[in-house]
């Protein structure tokens, strides 16, 4: 049985997910503040620039999202064949997914290391495993 394409099971369906998406953005926007107005003080510099970083990196992300679906829903409104063919801001949204999601499984390698006065034998294996799923 195949199921056939059509603008609820697609379109639909990317508009769920940018909403989550954005919402879950403005948490991440909101921790950002907090961390840099309050909780950052004792933290080194590396680790600021880290969450920096990662804040920049994922307003490019949703960015991105926003861009894909602005393209399919407005730019290219009532064409099907659109529906077809990625753009271009599909490709480079699922590459940034993976860097976001490796630099955070890469940190928390990192603090499973540094927790365990550098003894740990799964670090190793948390930082190689990452990289092996994509």
């Amino acid at each position: 049985m195949t199921v056939e394409a059509t603008l609820d099971n697609t379109l639909g369906a990317t508009f769920i997910g940018i909403v989550i998406s954005t919402i879950l953005f403005g948490i991440t926007v909101l921790q950002s503040y907090l961390y840099f107005a309050d909780g950052s003080a004792g933290d080194p510099i590396f680790l600021k620039i880290f969450v920096a970083v990662m804040l920049a990196i994922d307003a490019f992300h949703v960015a991105l999202l926003c861009h894909l679906y602005y393209y399919y829903t407005v730019s290219n409104f009532g064409n099907l064949i659109a529906l077809a063919a990625a753009v271009w801001s599909m490709d480079i949204q699922i590459g940034v997914g993976v860097l976001l999601s490796t630099m955070v499984q890469w940190f928390y390698a990192w603090r499973i290391y540094k927790l365990s006065n550098q003894k740990d034998f799964i670090s190793p294996i948390a930082v190689v495993r990452p990289n092996g799923s994509f």
